[in-house]
């Protein structure tokens, strides 16, 4: 199962529970270390997490260490993709069109964003468009 994450941290409130419910660990990658899902990432999109989780309002919630890890333990369990095409169908926040052309460039069955406002649709050329908790649903119908 292919699929391409689009983390939307949005805040501090966020944070805070996030921070709570995972020990303060930046870490969800036990699927991907499963063999049962594959994440790709393309390079916009971890200029995109590195700008974003080190901004001021985060960084009294995630020291920058926590960053750095978890920046790098994406590159070890996803998969660097290169888009080959520009999309433009998100106009509320056209940056994030480069989650929909990382996922049109590694053919992913999901993209999973905490974000679903800004994106066109529930799909896109193949690829279904769901919250963490539609995809941890679908996941456990596939694993039960």
């Amino acid at each position: 199962m292919a699929i391409v994450v689009a983390i939307s941290i949005g805040t501090k409130e966020e944070i805070r529970k996030y921070s709570r419910v995972n020990g303060g660990r930046l870490s969800g990658f036990c699927l991907p270390r499963s063999g049962f899902v594959q994440l790709y990432f393309s390079d916009d999109i971890m200029a995109e997490y590195r700008e974003v989780l080190s901004r001021d309002r985060f960084r009294r919630y995630i020291p920058q260490e926590l960053v750095n890890g978890f920046l790098e333990e994406l590159k070890t369990v996803g998969v660097l993709v290169e888009p080959q095409e520009k999309i433009d169908v998100i106009k509320a926040d056209p940056s994030d069109n480069m989650f929909l052309e990382c996922a049109v460039a590694a053919n992913a069955d999901f993209l999973i964003t905490g974000n679903l406002r800004h994106f066109p649709s529930k799909a896109f050329r193949g690829t279904s468009i769901v919250t963490p908790e539609e995809f941890l649903q679908i996941v456990a119908l596939h694993i039960a």
